[in-house]
């Protein structure tokens, strides 16, 4: 009994450490951004200030030819920059989430001589961005680095910060339904139920947290 019990309160602090060192580190986890690499293109994902000013800092640097816009919206605040009419595109059609900008992308480059890739978004949401990259690009022959629209250490621990906390918090699920929807069913699009739940879940996070 003792010794049942000895293996029982071992575990228990097992979890409750490893809960305490993934809760703590996975802001980490998720910003999957590394270092600037010289590429063809600079995909600026969906529309945020931040990932745009990004984006067009990185291109005067040198670090793309190039920046793709992935939503209309993004297109429209772009064409206001002091940028050259050749160093911006829209692709096709807007995507309404990653994984459908991680599609319209992988069909543009099909169409164009690129190889190297600079993703720009939000430290939070990079991990759902090489993820769904590298499920759509699989055995592909482009190379894609990951550069943050502002490093997550300026807010702090995640937790301590609202905008972070309810960004980490958003993600956690969308990845689940990643890896679920995307990954193990194959799914293209998302069901409108999908939406809905997402909306409601967002409400949720934006009055409570």
């Amino acid at each position: 009994m003792k010794s049942k019990l000895k293996i029982l309160l071992v575990l228990l602090l097992f979890t409750v450490a490893g809960g305490t060192l993934f809760f703590r580190n996975i802001g980490a986890w998720l910003d999957q951004s590394t270092e600037p690499v010289y590429s063809d293109l600079i995909v600026c994902l969906s529309f945020n200030p931040m990932r745009l000013d990004r984006a067009v800092v990185l291109l005067k640097k040198g670090y793309g030819r190039k920046i793709i816009a992935t939503t209309e919206i993004t297109y429209s605040n772009l064409l206001k920059q002091q940028l050259l009419p050749e160093q911006m595109v829209m692709l096709p059609s807007s995507g309404t989430n990653t994984y459908e900008e991680g599609i319209l992308l992988k069909a543009y480059l099909q169409k164009h001589n690129y190889t190297k890739i600079l993703l720009v978004s939000d430290p939070y949401h990079l991990y759902r961005v090489r993820w769904t990259i590298e499920h759509l690009f699989r055995n592909s022959p482009y190379r894609f680095s990951y550069m943050a629209s502002f490093s997550r250490e300026t807010n702090g621990f995640w937790w301590n910060n609202s905008d972070s906390r309810r960004a980490v918090l958003r993600e956690l699920p969308s990845i689940l339904y990643y890896w679920f929807g995307h990954g193990l069913l194959g799914l293209q699009k998302n069901p409108e139920w999908v939406g809905e739940l997402k909306r409601r879940y967002l409400d949720l996070l934006e009055h409570h947290f």
